[in-house]
């Protein structure tokens, strides 16, 4: 066979064979995608029909395994209200003129508290309840809550008289109850200002800015009363007194601190031939009609002639002085009373 005279033919087989190849090609690898594919859509609809067949959710044992998981979250609720509810005062039974009794009674046990502990109060200090120490009578629908008052406040202050506080100077209370007013009708012992309450409740506030309204957990599980107490401590009795707090029989929670000191600051004289010699405003220096610097508008100390001139004290040195200094502190206390497990069913 002569290619030469046949190249046209040969030229075109090869160009055939080529092309032959590269569709068998293709057709081998989307037969393989078809296949693979195919494989797929078969799985899915076996499992779709697997899934049509099967019972309808939830499964039981999900639903054993639920109850036992609710039997126990509702035996440790139980076992922590139990705890928590353990000891809580439960106000007596009394008549409106036994009130004063009561009264008397928590003042003489925290008298005897405070004199151990050398803590100063106030002459015939009322402790929130001076209209009742004066002789007022209260209703009698509002003794369980005012007993409540005064279990809450005889927690709080024989907590820090025991902690060793200087000085107690005011005590503030939910003032809730209503005094006789003019032709007998009854006038709320309270300002109208409105606040929002964590449990979503309007109120009003009372004297020194706590809410008249009782405080209440929801569901009814729980309830607090919020008490305030002025006092004047040093530092380590501020520390003292948080930790007594924390310590008591009741579930104390603080919410609220101030602290004040209202103490001058001294000014401390510029080291000169390596010694200080300090200057306390208000105090003189030991020479005749001596009196400190004026204070410049920018609040610094200025010096007259022929004096050292002063500086702030530097952070040690207040840290020192803080430590001796009467601090004036405000202290909000919630008191908590939980209730018993049987009680909290109902």
């Amino acid at each position: 066979m002569n290619i030469r005279k046949n190249i046209g033919l040969v030229v075109s087989a090869a160009i055939a064979f080529a092309l032959i190849a590269v569709a068998l090609a293709f057709l081998i690898v989307f037969a393989l995608r078809y296949g693979k594919v195919r494989g797929i859509l078969q799985t899915t609809q076996t499992r779709l029909e697997q899934l049509n067949r099967r019972r309808p959710f939830p499964n039981e044992e999900n639903i054993r395994q639920l109850e036992r998981n609710r039997t126990q979250l509702d035996a440790y609720f139980r076992r922590t209200l139990e705890d928590m509810s353990h000891g809580q005062y439960e106000p007596p039974r009394l008549e409106p003129a036994r009130f004063s009794q009561q009264l008397r009674g928590m003042s003489q046990r925290l008298a005897r508290i405070a004199q151990t502990n050398n803590v100063v109060r106030p002459p015939q200090f009322g402790y929130g309840f001076d209209r009742y120490f004066r002789g007022d009578l209260p209703r009698k629908d509002e003794m369980p809550r005012l007993l409540t008052q005064v279990n809450a406040v005889e927690n709080v202050c024989g907590a820090l008289f025991e902690a060793g506080i200087a000085e107690i100077t005011k005590v503030d209370r939910q003032v809730f109850e209503e005094q006789p007013g003019a032709g007998g009708m009854g006038t709320p012992e309270m300002t109208g200002i409105a606040v929002r309450m964590p449990v979503g409740m309007e109120t009003t506030v009372g004297p020194g800015g706590l809410p008249a309204r009782a405080l209440a957990d929801p569901d009814g599980l729980f309830s607090w009363e919020r008490v305030a107490v002025e006092f004047l401590t040093r530092e380590s009795g501020l520390w003292n007194a948080l930790n007594a707090l924390n310590r008591s029989r009741t579930f104390a929670s603080v919410i609220s601190i101030s602290v004040v000191n209202e103490t001058a600051k001294p000014q401390v004289a510029v080291e000169e031939d390596g010694e200080k010699k300090p200057g306390v405003p208000g105090a003189g220096d030991g020479r005749s009609g001596f009196r400190p610097p004026p204070a410049a508008p920018g609040g610094e100390m200025m010096t007259g002639p022929g004096t050292l001139p002063l500086r702030p004290p530097t952070r040690e040195e207040r840290i020192v002085i803080g430590r001796d200094e009467l601090l004036k502190v405000r202290l909000e206390v919630d008191v908590y009373r939980f209730l018993s497990p049987a009680a909290a069913e109902k």
